[in-house]
């Protein structure tokens, strides 16, 4: 006998909305090698690139998202770059109670969405934001260093690429240190030093003490990628980018490339598949960057 399939062994059917370099970038990919789902609507303002997702997707084209999300059968919705469909795209799939991944949450109109978002989440609709610097290589591999080698966190320092000290950039950083270390932001100030503007906030304590681990976040690297430094109990990391990683202990020492691991935006729509089916995985909430929305506005 053949054993019966369940509800989390069964394709998803997802619809896309919008495109963008968004697509062209970081969710092309996924998708291609995507096997929870399976691309099969979209839509777009912009005809020649329905069809274009279309063709690669296998996909049907609808010219009305009503029609496509009230007839086409999609049990989820990646929303990508739409302009001004975006919020419209969103109502009527919470509406239809389709849940909805948004790929690019971290623009200037943040604040507003997300407080909008994270009402219609505490109403109960599945409106997951895309905070991918959550889901890189590099920060997964730290987390795990972190619990198994490197021991609880000291402090740490983000040093963003020079003059990109932007809303969307800074809230960005803010969310990803306030989900590594697991606890609210007691204090955050804006400074002004002689290379340039430093955000400094105290999260959470340094185990086993009640010490706050300090956080500083500025603009002096001169990567074109962000630089994280990561000093623990026990040792201290270096992040570059999304996929490279340099630890250290007493002990031992690794310069790690990631290349080969699953990137970020795959991560994360492998857990918002998940999650449609009904698996308990822990995915961001617009609560949490309406959180870094205010802090960053605090200390501004």
């Amino acid at each position: 006998m053949m054993p019966r399939s369940t509800k989390r062994d069964q394709t998803i059917p997802l619809g896309i909305v919008g495109g963008g370099s968004v697509w062209e970038t970081r969710f092309r990919a996924a998708i291609s090698v995507l096997t929870r789902g399976k691309v099969t609507a979209v839509f777009s303002s912009l005809p020649c690139e329905a069809r274009s997702i279309a063709d690669e997707t296998g996909a049907q084209v609808y010219f009305s998202l009503r029609r496509m999300l009230a007839r086409s059968g999609v049990k989820a919705l990646l929303v990508l770059e739409s302009g001004w469909s975006r919020e419209w795209a969103i109502s009527l799939a919470t509406s239809l109670q389709i849940p909805v991944l948004v790929s690019s949450p971290i623009d200037d109109d943040l604040p507003r969405v997300a407080s909008a978002l994270m009402n219609q989440e505490a109403e109960g609709a599945m409106v997951v934001p895309g905070t991918l610097l959550r889901a890189t290589p590099a920060a997964l591999r730290l987390r795990e260093l972190v619990a198994t080698k490197l021991g609880p966190i000291l402090d740490l320092k983000v040093e963003l690429p020079a003059g990109t000290m932007h809303d969307a950039q800074v809230i960005s950083v803010i969310d990803w240190c306030r989900w590594l270390l697991g606890s609210s932001v007691s204090q955050i100030e804006r400074l002004a030093t002689a290379s340039g503007p430093l955000l400094v906030m105290c999260c959470g304590r340094r185990l086993p003490t009640t010490t706050p681990v300090r956080t500083e976040i500025c603009c002096h690297a001169t990567s074109e990628q962000p630089v994280i430094v990561v000093r623990c109990q026990k040792g201290e990391a270096q992040l570059v980018g999304e996929s490279k990683i340099t630890w250290r202990t007493e002990l031992e020492s690794a310069e790690e490339s990631l290349e080969a691991d699953r990137p970020a935006e795959q991560v994360l729509l492998d857990l918002f598949l998940r999650r449609v089916v009904g698996g308990v995985v822990p995915v961001p909430s617009w609560a949490d960057l309406h959180a870094a929305c205010q802090l960053w506005h605090s200390a501004r």
